[in-house]
This record gives C-alpha cells, sequence and structure tokens, in this order.
C-alpha cells in the first residue's frame, strides 16, 4: 500500500492521536501496545543470509503484543509440538494486525513499515523493554506483568505523531 499523497487533516494533539492508534491496535485484536521512539540500537544490519538490511530511518516503533492462547499452552506436556503451532498462530494474528495498522497510516499520509516475522527488521527485546510492555528476566526473557514470557511481537515503524510510553519496572528483578 502506498502513501497517500495528501496527508489526513487531523487533530493537533498527539495524545489524542496516540489514543487513537492504542484504540485500533485493541480493535485488531493486540493484548497490549506499547509506543516508543525508534532507537538506532534496536534495528538490525543485516539479514539472517548477511544481506545488507535497507537504512530505516522511522522515529517511532508501534509494539503489539499477544499473549499464546492459554487452555493449549495449559494442555501441553512440551513433547508434542503443539509449541510451535501455538507460537505460528499468534504470529499470524500479529501479522495480520501489524498489516493492517501499517496500511491505516499510509493511507493517512504517513510512511509505516511492519517488523514482524518472517521479515523482522528490528531486535524485538529491545523495543518490548523501551514501549513499557515488559521487564527483562534473568533467564533472557522478556517477561510481561499479565501474560508472563508466553508473548510474541510484531512493530509499525512510523513518523506519525505519537507520545511515546516508558519502560516499567513491576518488581521482576527484587522477585
Amino acid at each position: 500500500e502506498p502513501v497517500a499523497k495528501v496527508k489526513s487533516e487531523l487533530p493537533n494533539d498527539t495524545r489524542v492521536l496516540t489514543r487513537h492508534i492504542k484504540s485500533l491496535c485493541y480493535f485488531l485484536g493486540a493484548d497490549q501496545v506499547g509506543i516508543c521512539k525508534l532507537p538506532r540500537s534496536a534495528l538490525y544490519s543485516c539479514d539472517a543470509a548477511g544481506n545488507k538490511m535497507p537504512d530505516i530511518d522511522y522515529k517511532y516503533a508501534i509494539v503489539l503484543l499477544c499473549g499464546k492462547t492459554r487452555p493449549s499452552l495449559n494442555a501441553s506436556y512440551g513433547q508434542e509440538w503443539i509449541d510451535d503451532a501455538i507460537s505460528m498462530q499468534v504470529y499470524q494474528k500479529l501479522n495480520c494486525q501489524s498489516a493492517v495498522l501499517a496500511n491505516y497510516i499510509r493511507r493517512m499520509g504517513f510512511a509505516a513499515e511492519v517488523s514482524a516475522v518472517p521479515k523482522y527488521s528490528t531486535l524485538m527485546p529491545q523495543l518490548i523493554l523501551e514501549a513499557g510492555l515488559g521487564e527483562g528476566s534473568r533467564a533472557g526473557l522478556i517477561v510481561n506483568p499479565f501474560l508472563g514470557a508466553a508473548i510474541k511481537t510484531a512493530a509499525v515503524l512510523t513518523d506519525f505523531p505519537l507520545e511515546t510510553d516508558k519502560p516499567i519496572d513491576f518488581g521482576l528483578q527484587d522477585y
């Protein structure tokens, strides 16, 4: 979807715009949404094959977070391979959500790009932390205070005017 040539008339209040974008994400099925400035250190320099990644120059990352389905996880004993299917189901959901969000932003006249499976352009753990959606654990996993570590994420990178969230500390390190 190309970027619209004319920008939509929008309120001049980034708080209103941020609430609008987050509301759309929740409507699309995200369990949680956070927004952060896009740090240069979160961008991949090359893909899995070693090819140089194209330059990315966006200001924000809208991070969508979805939890894995609890009934399936709870029924799993770890040897029947259902965990892969559960993860792919969540990735598919996130791909749909992030594609719709990016297209919506482009239709309003702002550039937007998806960073999701199978074409991540960003380090998602860093974005999850920056967007206030989790805290680092001793095991090296990012843990969300409501969904635990059974999460998957995608991001939409954009220059759409937004307010950012702040990293959180829900006491995981103290625990």
